[in-house]
């Protein structure tokens, strides 16, 4: 007797719980952006530093709840954009005086 074909019945694209992730881990890091971030008496560049690598950890670490992990990435993203602007508009500032632009 044949075999019967499976298929997956996986649903790609954006789903509530995708939703719930992004808002959570959005709002968690907030929180540890305005209330426990600025007692860290570090430098800018060093706390965003550390900031990034340690929500890459928490994004990647198994075993974290899915809050924890979301918090992770969304730390570990507002940290990389703070890295990464300062780096973009000094770019442009270089562009203007050298007479690209």
């Amino acid at each position: 007797m044949a075999r019967k074909k499976r298929t997956s019945s996986r649903k790609s694209g954006f789903s509530m719980n995708g939703a719930i992730k992004v808002l959570s881990g959005a709002a968690l890091a907030a929180v540890y952006e305005v209330f426990v971030s600025p007692m860290i008496p570090l430098g800018d560049m060093l706390k965003n530093i550390i900031e990034l690598v340690a929500g890459l950890i928490l994004s990647v670490m198994p075993g974290m709840p899915m809050p924890v992990k979301a918090m992770g990435a969304a730390l570990a993203t507002i940290n990389a954009y703070s890295l990464i602007v300062p780096l973009v508009s000094g770019w442009g500032n270089n562009a203007s005086n050298q007479g690209w632009s």
